[in-house]
């Protein structure tokens, strides 16, 4: 009983110790959420892209790295909001999308269609 303890009171000031070690602006949490996502960690990518934008919510290339972390997750309906944010902060962006592979899951999608290849519509 004693070690189980132990174990989990290390396990919580790892945790915690992780929790004080995260960046705290904007950023620097998109740079760690790109970097959780080249990496294949898609939910610790996630996470990262959603606390960016709780500090700046009108960045575009946050919402882009959500959508493409969504996407790599499977979660296709909230990538596609995640990328149609993105596309109407900075349209710019839709060349990107065209030939991302992180967006591979999304290309079927006629939403992903409307939203990618709006100006051939």
């Amino acid at each position: 009983m004693t070690a189980r303890a132990r174990t989990y009171l290390m396990v919580a000031e790892s945790r915690l110790r992780t929790e004080l070690s995260l960046p705290r602006d904007a950023d620097s949490l998109y740079d760690r959420g790109v970097i959780e996502l080249n990496r294949g960690e898609y939910v610790a990518a996630q996470e990262m892209f959603e606390r960016a934008l709780k500090r700046e919510p009108e960045a575009a290339h946050i919402h882009y790295g959500l959508a493409a972390t969504r996407s790599r997750l499977g979660s296709i309906e909230t990538a596609l909001e995640s990328l149609q944010r993105a596309l109407e902060l900075q349209p710019n962006l839709r060349v990107r999308a065209q030939h991302d592979h992180d967006l591979t899951t999304l290309r079927n999608d006629p939403d992903f269609e409307r939203l990618v290849f709006a100006s051939r519509f």
